[in-house]
């Protein structure tokens, strides 16, 4: 019985047409599934984006049972 995290990482995006009349909004949300046991460094990677953008990183398992 295999038990997998699933971190999901979701972009948003805004652009504006030429006459800036116009803005459009796009989300795309990227899911990176792992095996348990294997996650850390995917962990690290994700927080380390969103450290980068000012958001609160996720822990996949508590460090105090």
């Amino acid at each position: 019985n295999e038990q997998f995290v699933d971190y999901g990482l979701t972009a948003r995006r805004t652009t504006y047409s030429q006459s800036l009349s116009q803005r459009n909004e796009e989300t795309i949300t990227y899911h990176i599934r792992t095996d348990v046991g294997r996650q850390q460094e995917i962990e690290d990677v994700l927080n380390n984006l969103a450290a980068s953008a000012g958001i609160e990183g996720v822990k996949a398992f508590p460090t105090e049972l």
